[in-house]
């Protein structure tokens, strides 16, 4: 035999074992009372009575459950913090991008060949993660290889990605765009004169925008679209990929940030229309 209280009125009530669970009326105040399960009465006994809190007492049961489902939906909703991110998601969603399953996958593609390709490439790797001994530094390209990875795998797998996956791949996405945007806006910008150094500029603003906007939370898994692909269409990126970072860094002899920076515009820009052009379409 239990010991239970009234929410409303406070009384204690003896419940016997074979009546652990279900509802019953208190003799006090005729209010209907939810009696726990075997074995979780003592653990309701032992919290904080809820007549401390509240007085239940004036109110009729009707009233109670309302009060209660009130309070149930105020858990639920979302926090002032997040109804904030979410005003600013739709004000600059003009900003935000969106990164599909061959768009990943070319970018990852994209940026191991031009690693092959470019030994300057591979010194100011080993420079950032080797001399600069920065566990900060690390721990983002660590980061950016999973995501890396899993843009690379993912585009064969049918199944929906989680998450967990999601960030990882998601970080990659905007570290390359933005990084190599900035870095190449850098670069042209000192060459530029006059009225052309708009472009450049414009790289370097843009950049710092979408990090800004993954900074603050702007920018989440949602960015991440799975909307379906098919092997011609990753086959096709793949190549034409190739081909611009081909001729960027043999013919023209361009700084690979440069050459990474072009692949990157065309894979976010314009790779759907020469898709189209071709008459290749996702299922």
């Amino acid at each position: 035999m239990a010991q239970l209280s009234c929410v409303y009125c406070g009384r204690k009530l003896q419940i016997k074992g074979h009546c652990t669970y279900g509802r019953g009326r208190c003799p006090s105040c005729r209010h209907i009372i939810f009696i726990p399960r075997q074995g979780r009465v003592e653990e309701v006994v032992n919290q904080k009575n809820v007549k401390e809190r509240t007085d239940w007492s004036k109110f009729s049961d009707k009233q109670v459950t309302e009060m209660l489902r009130l309070q149930m939906r105020a858990r639920e909703m979302p926090d002032e913090q997040e109804i904030r991110r979410q005003r600013w998601k739709t004000r600059l969603r003009a900003f935000i991008p969106s990164y599909d399953e061959v768009t990943l996958f070319t970018l990852s593609f994209s940026f191991i060949a031009i690693y092959l390709m470019s030994g300057r490439l591979r010194e100011d790797f080993y420079y950032l993660v080797g001399k600069t001994g920065d566990w900060e530094i690390i721990a983002a390209v660590l980061a950016a290889a999973a995501g890396m990875l899993l843009s690379l795998t993912g585009v064969f797998s049918k199944r929906k990605k989680y998450d967990f996956e999601k960030y990882p791949i998601l970080f990659f996405a905007v570290a390359v765009t933005a990084g190599t945007g900035i870095y190449a806006g850098y670069m042209v910008l000192e060459e530029s004169k006059g009225w052309l150094i708009i472009f450049p500029a414009w790289n370097i603003v843009n950049g710092a925008i979408l990090i800004l906007l993954f900074r603050f939370g702007i920018l989440d898994t949602e960015c991440i679209v799975e909307n379906g692909f098919d092997l011609l269409q990753i086959l096709a990126s793949a190549a034409i990929a190739g081909l611009i970072l081909a001729l960027c860094n043999y013919v023209f002899k361009m700084h690979w940030v440069i050459s990474y920076s072009i692949c990157v515009c065309y894979t976010i820009s314009i790779n759907d229309a020469i898709h189209s052009f071709l008459g290749i379409n996702r299922d």
